[in-house]
C-alpha cells in the first residue's frame, strides 16, 4: 500500500473521466463489438474506430460552424426577470437566408 501511494500518478488519474466519456461515446455510436480474431487485428480495428470517431467529431464541428450566423431577433437583448409580450414586426417576420461562407 505504501508503494501504491508513492507511485500513484495524480495527473494521469485526473483525466480518467475524459477517457471514460470518449470510450462511452465510441461504444454508443459504433458498437462495442470487435470482430478481429488476433490481437493485432483487434488493435487495428480499435485504432480505426478511434479514427472514425475523431473524423465524425470534426465533421459535426464543421457543420456546426457553417450554420447560419444570424442571431435570433427579439430575445438576445432582453433583460432578465421581465416578461416581454411578443409582437410581430418586420424583424421577426422576415425569413433569414443562410448560405455557405
Amino acid at each position: 500500500r505504501r508503494l501504491m501511494k508513492v507511485r500513484f500518478d495524480r495527473t494521469a488519474y485526473r483525466r480518467r473521466s475524459q477517457v471514460e466519456t470518449v470510450i462511452s461515446m465510441i461504444k454508443r455510436r459504433q458498437g462495442a463489438h470487435v470482430s478481429g480474431r488476433s490481437y493485432h487485428s483487434q488493435c487495428r480495428e480499435l485504432r480505426l474506430l478511434v479514427l472514425t470517431h475523431n473524423i465524425m467529431i470534426l465533421v459535426i464541428v464543421e457543420v456546426f460552424y457553417t450554420a447560419c450566423q444570424e442571431p435570433f431577433s427579439g430575445s438576445l437583448g432582453r433583460p432578465r426577470g421581465r416578461s416581454v409580450v411578443s409582437r410581430p414586426n418586420a424583424r421577426t417576420t422576415r425569413s433569414v437566408q443562410c448560405g455557405a461562407p
